[in-house]
């Protein structure tokens, strides 16, 4: 008996029928003993032979039908068993067929390698080993299949799809949702992962669309590898009025919630002016470390890890944002090092900041200024800035610096979604 690409040593694998016919009783309870959990749809665990998993193209001639085989040790019949994979007939090219073998070849000899065989007592079936675990929880299952479909995304999009993922972590966190099993989902997850997006995150329509439709997306995948039902998870569209645009303080506002802020939440105050003057984005904002600010250079250097483009970037410190670093964060940073904002939005304080912390605490500053529901969020800040610096002169090759956008382009857009790139010298004239 003879086979290719054997899984065990061929010396031990030639005298296997032997030992078999001798202590074929060995095997079989030490298969009972070993078998580890039934996880994949057979056993793993323990020394057995095996054919690693390979591609039959039929000499590449895609009229005849194209399988995958391999082999894997029977432990009722004391020999190796062959198993087949068709190729689906939707693959009908070259490249589409050996797109699709790829991965099933490499998920079979993983399993082989870790001791894959057909257990004893049992009727398994070839295609049991095409079965996979299926993740514990909803986010093992979301962080799985964003792994297994890495090499289908593009980098960028594979990042905004982790986003997504990262706000549903934090709904899980916010509300104290214990792990999840995916058979258990809640027919109202979606509505509520909704709510928490425009309450607590103040996320506007269009973003909070596309982050279920990327969410949905996702249990979609789950559900062509039979990990969930299709239509688990459902939401509803929000309507994408004027109230998802960008949206800045009205001057008298800014007025009464910078007021409420000094006196009521002096650290939300410091947090506001990073956005304001800077344009450092949150997210930036919770890994900033007071090394990352030099007061010599007039700079705040934004981490290349955390920031959008994921260069490492100049904000520049404008005159009144330098006074606000000298007279209240600087004092505050002891040896100068460590993050600007530690745990609960303290400045200066120890450990991490909480992704939705901000948010919270400036949603409770809004509400508490008679501005809830004006679609004012935390961004707004950054808007405002902006806003003001426009009108008060700054040219819009300085904002692409000030903003760190890579094309001047991206700063037109900004502007127009903000209302601005009206042309003031057109205002003067008459005709």
């Amino acid at each position: 008996m003879s086979y290719p690409a054997i899984g065990l040593q061929s010396d031990i694998l030639h005298y296997m029928p032997s030992m078999i016919s001798i202590g074929g009783f060995f095997f079989l309870l030490t298969a009972v003993l070993t078998n580890s959990p039934n996880l994949y749809g057979m056993s793993r665990g323990g020394n057995y032979p095996f054919v690693l998993a390979s591609l039959k193209d039929r000499g590449g001639d895609v009229s005849k039908y194209w399988y995958i085989e391999w082999y894997a040790w029977d432990v009722d019949k004391g020999e190796l068993r062959r198993g087949r994979k068709q190729c689906p007939a939707k693959y009908k090219t070259d490249k589409a067929r050996r797109a699709w073998a790829g991965p099933v070849v490499d998920r079979l000899n993983k399993l082989l390698n870790e001791g894959a065989h057909f257990a004893a007592g049992t009727d398994q079936k070839e295609a049991d080993f095409f079965k996979e675990r299926v993740p514990a929880d909803v986010l093992a299952a979301l962080d799985e299949i964003l792994k297994l479909n890495a090499a289908n995304f593009r980098k960028k999009t594979k990042g905004t799809y982790q986003s997504a993922v990262n706000k549903l972590r934090g709904f899980f966190a916010y509300y104290d949702i214990k792990p999840m099993p995916l058979a258990r989902v809640p027919d109202n997850l979606g509505a509520r992962f909704t709510e928490y997006m425009q309450t607590v995150l103040g996320n506007n329509a269009r973003t909070v669309n596309n982050t279920n439709n990327q969410i949905k997306i996702l249990f979609n995948l789950m559900d062509g590898r039979g990990w969930i039902d299709k239509g688990k998870v459902k939401t509803k569209k929000l309507g994408e009025t004027d109230s998802g645009k960008n949206i800045a303080f009205l001057p008298e506002h800014q007025e009464i919630i910078e007021a409420w802020l000094l006196a009521n939440d002096f650290d939300l105050w410091v947090f506001t002016r990073f956005l304001y003057f800077a344009f450092i984005r949150p997210r930036e904002l919770a890994a900033l470390r007071f090394e990352n600010i030099n007061l010599t250079q007039r700079a705040v250097m934004v981490p290349g890890l955390v920031s959008k483009n994921k260069k490492l970037q100049p904000a520049a410190i404008v005159e009144p944002f330098r006074v606000v670093l000298t007279d209240h964060v600087w004092p505050r940073s002891g040896k100068g090092r460590g993050r600007v904002f530690g745990k609960g939005l303290t400045l200066g304080g120890p450990g991490v900041l909480a992704e939705n912390a901000a948010y919270e605490r400036h949603r409770v500053a809004l509400a508490a200024c008679g501005l809830a529901g004006l679609d004012y969020t935390l961004y707004s800040w950054k808007h405002t800035g902006v806003v003001n610096a426009y009108l008060a002169g700054v040219d819009i090759v300085s904002l692409q610096q000030l903003l760190r956008h890579q094309h001047l382009s991206t700063t037109e857009v900004y502007l127009k979604s903000l209302g601005l790139r009206v042309n003031t010298l057109l205002l003067n004239s008459s005709w």
